[in-house]
């Protein structure tokens, strides 16, 4: 896929009641055209729209229903895009809705290396599998002949439309591509045969990791401290479980602390790019978290390697762009971090992001763009570094108090 130059921005109040409305007026075309004159075949588009949730949630729960008949766990299924509804649990799953059910995701965590090329192929192979086989099963229950027909009988409507969004959904996720440089299932397939014994090793760590990044987001210190314990207990020989724990000093003000911990944990650490990106990434958050002159000097050196090493991941470039805004290199900031907004749909990384874009866009002098950015920014929850940094900063955004404000 070609890099879109075009920046990401957020809407303008505006251009969101511009959105709103148009939106507003296809919506009623669109009833109108359903309504006059009103016929029942014409339900089938509106009631393929409304099915295409609950294929969402069939295709999550296929992924995770294979995951745990594989032996591994599922510690997070997420549905949908956007701001968060609700939250429930499953078990050990966590469940997150959120406000467009266009698409989701679950995080598997492999317990054993076994056979797992294998079962990763098959989880990321069922999601599809199960709304192609629902659609399947829809469609026989009313006699294969009879569906393939154009009717007024709403139940059969609502049947055919039903299956349609299925096999949609399951045959678009088997062409393969890659969505915000993630793999969809179909290259997920493709790529399970070549991953390593470092990849499984990370994705092993995966779940501590996201429940020590949402802590640490929080400012819950304390919690994100127990976190990285209980993961070193669960994994006692991964080292991406064991480089939580650095994270966690770091987080705290325990520069020399972390340091230390981080320097002991390379002459330990497997010699794979992908662990020797992760050291290098977190030597240079080390930098960020203390300010420290002497290691800002190096970070910047530290993110580039790992961005060489393992390609331009987006909390690499994000992490990038808040180095070079510490250099004063404020247009490539800018250009950094807008990769890393553009390529994420993760919401810490997009909180990181916003107030670094607010931050270098006020520097430019690019008013819009700054006013936009501070907008944002009051929407959203922000880690307690970066509370720190927009309060050194001393901003002040549109309205009152201003976002910039700790």
């Amino acid at each position: 896929m070609l890099y879109d130059p075009a920046p990401r921005r957020p809407m303008s109040p505006g251009e969101r009641w511009t959105a709103g409305g148009f939106l507003l007026l296809l919506f009623g075309l669109f009833i109108a055209d359903v309504l006059v004159p009103f016929e029942p075949r014409k339900l089938a588009f509106p009631l393929l729209l409304l099915f295409w949730a609950p294929a969402l949630v069939i295709h999550e729960c296929g992924h995770a229903l294979a995951a745990k008949l594989v032996g591994w766990r599922v510690t997070q299924m997420v549905l949908g895009l956007g701001p968060e509804l609700f939250r429930f649990r499953v078990g050990e799953t966590r469940v997150v809705v959120r406000a467009l059910l266009a698409e989701g995701y679950v995080v598997p965590t492999p317990r054993s290396g076994e056979l797992a090329r294998a079962k990763s192929a098959f989880v990321y192979a069922a999601g599809p599998l199960a709304e192609l086989l629902v659609a399947a099963v829809i469609a026989l229950a009313w006699g294969w002949d009879p569906f393939f027909v154009q009717t007024d009988d709403y139940a059969l409507i609502a049947s055919q439309s039903a299956a349609l969004a299925l096999t949609f959904g399951g045959l678009t996720n088997l062409v393969p591509h890659a969505l915000a440089g993630a793999p969809n299932d179909g290259l997920g397939i493709l790529r399970a045969g070549s991953l390593t014994e470092a990849h499984f090793a990370y994705l092993a760590a995966a779940a501590a990791t996201r429940s020590v990044d949402e802590a640490l987001h929080a400012g819950d210190f304390e919690r994100a401290q127990g976190e990285a314990e209980a993961a070193i207990a669960a994994l006692p020989e991964n080292a991406h479980a064991a480089l939580l724990q650095v994270r966690v000093l770091s987080a705290r003000g325990e520069t020399d602390a972390a340091t230390e911990a981080l320097e002991a944990l390379r002459e330990t650490a497997p010699r794979d790019a992908l662990m020797e990106a992760e050291l290098l990434h977190v030597a240079a958050l080390i930098a960020l978290d203390s300010q420290d002159t002497d290691l800002l000097g190096h970070a910047l050196h530290a993110v580039q390697a790992a961005i060489r090493v393992s390609g331009p991941a987006a909390r690499f470039e994000a992490t990038r762009g808040a180095l070079l805004y510490e250099q004063g290199r404020m247009g490539e900031a800018f250009d950094a971090l807008q990769r890393a907004y553009k390529s994420t749909r993760d919401a810490i990384l997009e909180d990181h992001c916003v107030a670094y874009l607010t931050m270098v866009t006020q520097a430019l002098g690019r008013t819009e763009d700054y006013t936009r950015f501070a907008r944002e920014l009051t929407r959203r929850g922000t880690h307690a570094h970066l509370r720190r940094k927009l309060a050194a900063h001393g901003g002040a955004g549109p309205g009152t108090g201003g976002p910039l404000a700790p």
